[in-house]
């Protein structure tokens, strides 16, 4: 059995990404929010990245919980790509695709330049037109 925290975070990102490429949702969530708690508990700079990955799976899978309040996640709360992670958020549940790509757009936070937000921004938009 794994005991590192570091190792565990890894393997459940991993694990995230390869439910993202199959669109399971929920799945990907649970192993993100695995992860992230890992992350946390080790201290690991990634922990940021993978809240990140929470919000956004988090509005894929349509998921009820705002996982923002956390305790966990209030640390990153200040961080300025969670500020606009917390926006996209906001623009998703308002079907508000300007804010969205307002945020996706801005050159300051770059959201872009993290390919697992890029490479699923596409199914974020088609989800609010839909």
């Amino acid at each position: 059995m794994i005991e590192d925290a570091r190792v565990v975070g890894i393997i459940k990102e991993c694990g995230g990404k390869m439910y993202m490429t199959e669109r399971k949702w929920e799945q990907a969530l649970n192993q993100f929010k695995a992860s992230f708690e890992s992350m946390v508990d080790s201290g690991h700079p990634r922990a940021q990245t993978l809240l990140k990955y929470i919000i956004l799976t988090q509005l894929l899978s349509k998921a009820e919980t705002d996982y923002l309040t956390q305790r966990e996640a209030k640390i990153f709360a200040g961080d300025s790509e969670i500020m606009a992670m917390t926006d996209l958020k906001s623009g998703f549940e308002k079907n508000d695709i300007k804010t969205i790509l307002r945020v996706v757009n801005d050159k300051k936070v770059n959201l872009l330049a993290d390919p697992i937000i890029k490479q699923y921004l596409g199914d974020l938009l088609r989800s609010v037109r839909l």
